[in-house]
């Protein structure tokens, strides 16, 4: 051991805390997952029932991770637990190997509590269970076994786990050549081209088997995502997370935000451990640092969006080179090694409780609330004759969940999508042309939804609202095909009826909501029909994009009419959302909205309905 190496840590001590600690969160955390995950999910589905990697049976590669779903497809034929549960399985197994390479390659090249530390922080880090269950983890922890592999001078498993790596996100095979210069660095050019050349041809023999493999399960080796996630990137509605340079601007953005919290201590660590590194000629540590960086440059160069878990590598690199901080008192003796000790010792023990704080906090909320909306959708989907299609942006956990057709605006899993459109963000050409029966519109602040409504006028004559879902992230609105009879608790939409009446349908947005509103002018007055035994609440969104002004609701029977309410508009660009009861009655009745004369101002009725069981 050199003098400024570390002692070596015991063997048990620190695998049964690893091993604890992953357990520990796994069992916490469960199966929550994010919708990209689902969208692999569907296609393992797929695969443990014997349809190869289609999507509910329909051919189109559209996962960044067909091995993970060949895998996971794999495990649930064999052991029929759930999919969902074989993903939070594999999540853990991808924490708990990771954080014991981190430790075997501290201990190898002198800096075991260190990388006790930094496999400790990848276990807690609280970015990496915001996509739990899916392939970036893993790709990460085969990339560590790697470097753990070669430090240990095993290289045909070396290249195993860079195969794995590869196999799981193909760019992660960007790791192979720091880890061969680490190993070059270390022993020397021509001592160490025997060991790479090992480690290169197991892992591109187990590149082609499974690239051979692929071809014969889809009948492509080229996932449509890379391009579909580009297009997004290029898409002209500017609504997905900058690519190029403004990718790492993004990224620098977030390094100054988290240094202002309690993550400025990793941070401080980290820039010890780059010192630490090129002092102590750490090679392998150095290398997966170094990867991280050049990964992050990678993503920028492909001109993707920028999306946490494709970063992670990055910040991955970060918590490395953390653990390399935290061996720094090594170069130190006497009462300054056990003041450095003690002081590094209650910097880790504050980062890992700042981290088991953030996942308590995380296992005691619902999970990802998309779960929950697309749920409601799903039951509404669900309720109509099995074969109506069901577009969405968002098609993950409605692939998995729902028996009907999903259909994927964004083309990761529709091939018949254009691309095209999606670059030039006309999402209404290609609602148009897959023409489908239902249609999830996003009720929110931004292009997306006006972009998939497209002419008001027009939609309203295709569509009509079947289910809003609001309260939830995010707020989501179900259209059904005008000609299909709804099933189930559906709503009466009252926007085709106030159209008709010569009432202007307009796509607005005020704070995070918005959507197809009537736009009236002071004095103007709008009637729709309410049937025979009609009746339920009637709910809808009273703004206005100037204050002033008042809205009036009036219910008629007979000839005759009562107002139901009498809303103020005296906040611009806000919404106050309505909730009126309206009894049945068996004559039919007429609904009016009326905008106050004296007002001076428009005003907004948002996705007016009544809410109703049919």
């Amino acid at each position: 051991m050199s003098p400024t190496a570390e002692a070596p840590t015991p063997r048990a001590l620190p695998i049964a805390l690893i091993l604890a600690l992953a357990l520990a969160v796994s069992f916490a955390l469960g199966t929550r997952s994010y919708d990209d995950a689902y969208i692999t999910y569907t296609f393992a589905r797929s695969v443990a029932a014997g349809e190869g990697l289609t999507w509910q049976g329909h051919p189109g590669l559209g996962t960044s991770s067909p091995f993970l779903a060949v895998a996971l497809g794999g495990l649930e034929r064999a052991l029929p637990l759930g999919i969902p549960v074989w993903g939070a399985v594999l999540s853990g197994l991808a924490g708990a190997l990771g954080a014991l390479a981190l430790w075997g390659l501290g201990r190898r090249e002198g800096w075991p509590w260190g990388g006790l530390a930094a496999g400790l922080f990848w276990l807690v880090w609280p970015g990496r269970y915001g996509h739990l269950g899916g392939e970036m983890a893993l790709a990460v922890a085969a990339v560590a076994g790697a470097a753990w592999a070669f430090s240990a001078r095993r290289p045909w498993s070396a290249g195993i786990l860079l195969a794995l790596a590869m196999l799981f996100r193909a760019e992660c095979g960007l790791a192979a050549p720091f880890l061969a210069a680490a190993l070059a660095r270390r022993d020397g050019l021509s001592a160490s081209l025997g060991a790479i050349g090992k480690a290169a041809v197991t892992a591109a023999g187990s590149v082609a088997i499974w690239a051979a493999t692929l071809y014969a399960l889809a009948g492509t080796v080229v996932p449509r995502t890379l391009a579909a996630k580009q297009a997004q990137a290029a898409c002209s509605l500017g609504v997905w997370r900058t690519s190029g340079w403004r990718f790492l601007a993004e990224e620098g953005a977030w390094l100054l935000d988290a240094a202002a919290s309690g993550l400025g201590i990793l941070f401080a660590l980290a820039l010890v451990g780059a010192v630490v590194a090129a002092r102590r000629k750490l090679r392998f540590g150095s290398a997966l640092a170094l990867w991280g960086v050049a990964h992050l440059g990678l993503l920028a160069l492909l001109g993707v969006p920028r999306y946490t878990w494709y970063v992670e590598p990055f910040r991955f690199a970060l918590l490395v080179a953390a653990g390399m901080g935290v061996s720094a008192p090594g170069s130190l003796a006497g009462r300054s090694l056990r003041r450095a000790r003690w002081t590094v010792a209650v910097l880790v023990l504050v980062l890992l409780g700042l981290g088991i704080d953030e996942l308590v906090g995380l296992a005691r909320r619902e999970g990802d609330t998309r779960r929950a909306a697309y749920g409601e959708i799903v039951e509404a989907a669900d309720a109509y004759p099995e074969g109506t299609s069901l577009a969405a942006y968002e098609v993950g956990y409605l692939g998995f969940s729902s028996r009907q057709p999903v259909l994927d605006l964004l083309g990761l899993v529709t091939p018949e999508v254009s691309l095209d459109a999606v670059r030039r963000g006309d999402f209404a050409a290609i609602r148009r042309s897959l023409d489908p029966d239902l249609l999830v519109v996003p009720v929110a602040a931004g292009p997306l939804g006006p972009a998939l409504l497209g002419d008001p006028g027009s939609f309203l004559a295709e569509y009509r609202l079947d289910r809003l879902v609001l309260g939830r992230d995010p707020n989501l609105a179900l259209y059904r095909r005008a000609t299909l009879e709804g099933r189930g608790p559906v709503v009466r939409d009252l926007l085709p009826d106030l159209e008709a009446d010569g009432g202007r349908v307009d796509v607005r947005m005020l704070e995070a909501v918005g959507g197809l509103v009537l736009r009236l002018a002071p004095g103007e007055r709008r009637v729709g029909a309410l049937p025979a035994g009609a009746g339920g609440e009637l709910v809808f969104a009273a703004g206005a994009e100037t204050a002033g002004g008042s809205l009036h609701v009036d219910l008629g029977v007979s000839g005759e009419s009562g107002r139901l309410a009498e809303i103020p508009l005296d906040a611009a660009g806000h919404w106050t959302f309505q909730s009126i009861p309206v009894a049945p009655d068996v004559l039919p009745r007429s609904l009016a909205f009326a905008c106050a004369e004296d007002g001076g101002a428009d005003c907004l009725v948002g996705i007016p309905h009544l809410s109703a069981t049919r």
